[in-house]
């Protein structure tokens, strides 16, 4: 019989468990804040191990309704209605509700991608409806994913209201090394491929648990065989992964790992709730990087920060260029630079050559023209011209 390899560690798997259920087995709801978001598998994962269910609910765990929920951009109440009348066949929310309580049936639900609804205070009263549903009706659980920090001053209110929603809060840190190995032994025997221990723990190192980063560089070794390790862990589908999770924390906890990154850390920082939350959470272990490869995006960020604008004019390490540039060139640099990290289209880019009337004068050959003359002179003072980007038929990315 062939062996089933599972994505984590058996511990892991029955540890999630155990918190997730005892919060539905007493009526309650909570929020799993993690930083990488892996719940669908998780999820799905758990709901279907009968066995599983069983050892922690008991023997009557046929009793429970257990579900999982994407989010996305729908509305909170409307998608939870949506599952609970397939159970309940109602008319609506609290007549299903009412019909599955008079069962005896307990119902959990697992509602992912909530992030945007947090940021967003004009949608809070999602949170406060559900929070209505969930005072009036105790055969209904919910528990929330976030992958922002929920315990953040700024949702103190947030949470004060919506007490049955965030009755239990629990900060996920990122993967151990042995989970992170489990996850690797489940992706080779899933390619029917092994690769060397040494690579492996190079990769669970320099990622610090985070899955999917983690598979990006495993697909990368399996495709690109070609590949150095280093040139794995720099390669632009790397870095990409790098900057959305860079982008998922907030400006106050990037700037205290940019302090890290330049061996400046305060003890105000080390007081913080933001540092505290970080090392909850492993991306700072030691005072340092829980995610070493983190520090290719403030490299990054500090090389783009090198070229800017003030006045009209292009400085370089505080250095006026502009006399070095033509007309074009600094239209150009200075549109590109407003647009950090953006791709702009080529339309946009003709606008700014040839100005109202681009589409008479358009030409890809003259844009390209221009962007590798850029790039030339920008490698001449000193900059990284890998910088400014070209992607085929979408446009110019730089940052």
């Amino acid at each position: 019989m062939k062996k089933v390899v599972n994505s984590l560690t058996e511990e892991a798997l029955e540890a999630d468990a155990r918190r997730w259920l005892n919060i539905i087995r007493y009526h309650e709801s909570g929020t799993i804040i993690q930083l990488q978001n892996d719940a669908v598998y998780r999820v799905n994962q758990l709901i279907n191990d009968k066995k599983l269910l069983k050892k922690i609910l008991g023997k009557y765990y046929r009793k429970y309704l257990l579900g999982y929920i994407s989010l996305s951009e729908n509305n909170l109440l409307k998608v939870i209605e949506e599952k609970v009348n397939k159970w309940g066949h109602g008319i609506n929310l609290e007549e299903s509700l009412k019909k599955i309580e008079d069962k005896g049936l307990d119902i959990g639900l697992f509602v992912d991608y909530s992030t945007n609804i947090i940021l967003k205070q004009q949608e809070h009263k999602q949170f406060f409806e559900l929070e209505t549903i969930l005072r009036k009706y105790k055969n209904l659980s919910v528990i929330i994913f976030s992958e922002i920090d929920i315990t953040n001053p700024e949702f103190t209110n947030l949470v004060n209201q919506c007490s049955s929603i965030f009755t239990h809060i629990i900060k996920y840190p990122l993967y151990s090394e042995k989970d992170s190995l489990q996850f690797i032994a489940y992706n080779e025997n899933l390619w029917k491929v092994k690769f060397p221990e040494k690579i492996k723990k190079e990769i669970v190192k320099n990622c610090g648990g985070y899955l999917w980063l983690i598979r990006q560089a495993l697909r990368l070794l399996r495709d690109e065989k070609d590949l150095s390790l280093e040139q794995i862990f720099t390669h632009e589908l790397m870095l990409k992964k790098l900057e959305v999770i860079w982008k998922k924390l907030t400006e106050p906890e990037r700037e205290i790992l940019r302090k890290i990154y330049n061996k400046n850390v305060d003890e105000e920082s080390k007081n913080s709730h933001q540092y505290s939350y970080l090392k909850i959470v492993r991306i700072i272990v030691n005072e340092s990087f829980g995610i070493p490869l983190l520090r290719l995006v403030i490299n990054k960020e500090k090389k783009t920060n090198q070229l800017i604008v003030k006045d009209g004019e292009v400085y370089f390490n505080k250095e006026n260029v502009s006399f070095q540039l033509t007309k074009s060139e600094l239209r150009i640099i200075r549109f590109l630079i407003d647009n950090k990290n953006k791709l702009v289209s080529r339309n946009d880019i003709a606008q700014k050559i040839w100005g109202v009337n681009w589409e008479e004068h358009y030409s890809d050959w003259a844009i390209d023209r221009l962007i590798y003359r850029l790039r030339k002179k920008l490698k001449k003072i000193g900059y990284d011209e890998n910088l400014i980007k070209t992607y085929k038929s979408r446009g110019i990315r730089f940052g």
